[in-house]
């Protein structure tokens, strides 16, 4: 389940092996979405609890002639793309890791239109916030890598 905005915030999660039912996009998206936003979608009836929830206008984009300038899923459908070419380069994931992976790929999305100075300055910040010094037998006991 893949889901971004107009200001390139990114979720992607791992939600079931086949079609997202309309729980599972409550459970994955509920807490990334502004009520009363507009919801772009395909033609999938499982984004209605969502939208209804969510207070949002939702408008389906069922196939490249209902898209226009502003409404479209392109950007869904790139960011489709990216992920299978990181997943390739892996020779194959476990489906068990996969929402780790798709961490480390929005990790990776996220600095990508950045320079090199604000992506350090990111990090430094954000390693600074930790209070503890981090080891990974600490990590593991934390549960700090559980994505």
């Amino acid at each position: 389940c893949v889901a971004t905005d107009t200001h390139d915030n990114l979720v992607a999660t791992c939600v079931n092996r086949a079609k997202p039912s309309g729980d599972d996009l409550v459970n994955a998206l509920s807490s990334h979405i502004v009520p009363k936003s507009v919801l772009l979608c395909d033609g999938a009836t499982s984004y209605n609890q969502l939208a209804a929830l969510m207070a949002c206008k939702k408008i389906e984009l069922v196939g490249y002639e209902s898209y226009d300038r502003v409404y479209h899923l392109n950007t869904v459908n790139n960011l489709h793309s990216r992920i299978k070419e990181m997943l390739r380069k892996f020779r194959g994931v476990a489906s068990k890791y996969l929402n780790r992976y798709l961490a480390l790929f929005t990790i990776i999305a996220s600095f990508a239109k950045t320079t090199a100075a604000e992506s350090t300055d990111i990090l430094r910040r954000s390693l600074s916030a930790m209070r503890e010094h981090v080891t990974y037998a600490s990590s593991q006991s934390t549960g700090l890598l559980e994505v």
